[in-house]
């Protein structure tokens, strides 16, 4: 079902159990928003699955969702407190007084055998 939403809809659709857990006491919601399928999650919220319940260390599949780095699944899952974080990153911003940028523009030697993620590396 990796990612399937309409595999995943056909699933609720019959019946299956939006709040099932595994051992670690994710649920199905808890997996989508931990992979970033939005569309799963979407479909899961509106299936009534449960966006409080946590696991056995306390996460939500809201946390699963800013843990994996998807903001779009979480504002999906926690809109509120999407809201709430895009107020802080704002204000951040505008109350920044210098802001650091690192240039993606160079040109690499062709030559060079450097497979280094460090732009100070790779545009020598």
């Amino acid at each position: 079902m990796d990612g399937d939403a309409s595999e995943m809809q056909r699933l609720i659709a019959a019946g299956a159990d939006t709040e099932w857990k595994d051992d670690d006491g994710d649920t199905a919601l808890m997996w989508a928003a931990g992979g970033g399928h939005t569309e799963m999650v979407k479909g899961l919220v509106a299936a009534g699955a449960d966006k409080e319940a946590k696991d056995n260390d306390g996460k939500t599949a809201a946390d699963f969702a800013m843990e994996c780095n998807h903001p779009i699944t979480f504002a999906i899952i926690d809109p509120e407190a999407a809201a709430r974080k895009g107020v802080e990153l704002r204000k951040a911003f505008a109350d920044a007084k210098l802001a650091h940028v690192i240039s993606t523009r160079f040109k690499k030697d062709k030559s060079q055998d450097d497979d280094s993620c460090d732009p100070f590396v790779s545009a020598q």
